[in-house]
Order: structure tokens, then C-alpha cells, then sequence
């Protein structure tokens, strides 16, 4: 969802971005319209951790695309931190009816980080 708000935004996947950043902290300048953002990534607040990628030699500035295609968290972050509006990335799964999958048809909040990454059961 953050990669069609980036190209709804009209942003490119050739853009570099920086995936060394891994800490997001509480009070994190999102660019909102729609609301506060919740959750952080700073280890400096426990129990926080800062963000995490599964393999240690992707922390660098890369492309979305590189990011994208490698599944790199921290570069999906930096392209998030990247939108004019956060809020686009709700659009985006609004748009495309993202539910979570239990069943209930509830839609999956994404202004809460944790969601960003996929940690709800969704059912497209």
C-alpha cells in the first residue's frame, strides 16, 4: 500500500531513498492529513526496537524499486516518511477494499506503523 501511495503521489520507484534511517520515533514528523500516526521504532524507548530488516546489509540509501523488489523495511519506511500524505496509504487500501481477515470485514487501520509492515491478517 505504501508503493501505490508513493506512485499515486506521481513519485518514481527510481527515487533513492534512505533505508540506513531506523529509528521513527514518538514524535516523528508524519505528513498528515487524516490524523495522528501510532506506534515508533527507537530503541531508545524500551520496550521499542528501532526497525528491523531480515538481513543486516540493507541499511543504505537504495531505490523503492530495490526496496520494493528485496522486501527491505526500512526502505518501505523512508518511502513512507517520504509521501506528502500519509494518509494516502489508507486511501490506498480503501480503494482496493483491504480488510482484515477475520471474517468481519473490518477495514485494516493503517495510521498505526506496525500495520505498515503487515502484522494484521488481511483478506483483499
Amino acid at each position: 500500500m505504501t508503493l501505490a501511495a508513493w506512485l499515486g503521489e506521481g513519485k518514481t520507484t527510481n527515487q533513492i531513498v534512505d533505508a540506513s534511517k531506523r529509528r521513527y520515533g514518538v514524535n516523528y514528523p508524519w505528513k498528515t492529513t487524516c490524523g495522528p500516526v501510532h506506534g515508533w521504532f527507537d530503541s531508545t524507548l524500551p520496550p521499542s526496537t528501532d526497525l528491523q530488516n531480515d538481513e543486516p546489509g540493507w541499511y543504505r540509501p537504495m531505490s523503492v524499486r530495490q526496496g520494493i523488489y528485496n522486501s527491505i523495511n526500512t526502505a518501505t519506511f523512508a518511502s513512507l516518511a517520504g509521501l506528502n500524505d500519509f494518509c494516502d496509504v489508507q486511501r490506498a487500501a480503501d480503494a482496493i477494499g483491504l480488510h482484515l481477515g477475520d471474517g468481519n470485514d473490518k477495514k485494516i487501520d493503517l495510521s498505526t506503523l506496525g500495520n505498515i509492515l503487515g502484522s494484521q491478517n488481511v483478506a483483499p
